[in-house]
């Protein structure tokens, strides 16, 4: 049951955002480490969906429980961070000014600057949690290619918004 929960919401997950996206560019070959990376994790995921969790640790409930819970927080933050941000989404560190005219400082975005980012790596503790998988510890390296996105977009945003952006900046957190 804690698979198909864990599928069935990936698969909406990914139809939303396909269906909710405004991205009319291609992807970069700049990079294709990263593009890599995220379907390599996403394999992984699908991987223990259907098979089971990789190098698993005793199962216990109220872990399942625990990890079940923060996944969907993760996700439900998802989609708040995705519906807020709205037509000023575009490809990870990058902008484009003319589809992306606005900074988006209120809402989900008033609490972290990389809402999107924060869910993602909430989701995959809660996954892994969820399935009592020691893939769990794939987080480190997650937190530092969102970590390296993150800072890549500071300074194209700086950029593009100057000041304003400085100030968002200084008042809230990157994740939290």
């Amino acid at each position: 049951m804690i698979r198909f929960y864990l599928c069935l919401t990936q698969i909406l997950l990914i139809c939303f955002w396909i269906i909710s996206s405004n991205r009319k560019r291609a992807l970069p070959k700049k990079d294709f480490f990263y593009y890599i990376f995220i379907n390599s994790w996403t394999l992984i995921f699908i991987f223990q969906v259907i098979f089971g969790p990789i190098l698993s640790f005793p199962s216990n409930p109220i872990i399942q429980v625990i990890g079940l819970l923060t996944y969907s927080f993760g996700l439900i933050t998802a989609l708040i961070s995705k519906i807020t941000i709205a037509k000023n989404w575009g490809l990870p560190m990058q902008h484009d000014q003319k589809s992306q005219p606005e900074l988006i400082v209120t809402g989900i975005y008033s609490i972290s600057r990389n809402p999107v980012y924060l869910s993602e790596m909430i989701m995959v503790i809660g996954f892994e949690l969820s399935l009592g998988s020691y893939f769990i510890f794939l987080i480190f390296p997650f937190y530092s290619l969102n970590r390296y996105k993150a800072k890549k977009e500071e300074v194209i945003l700086t950029n593009i918004f100057g000041k304003k952006y400085h100030q968002y900046y200084k008042s809230t957190p990157r994740f939290i």
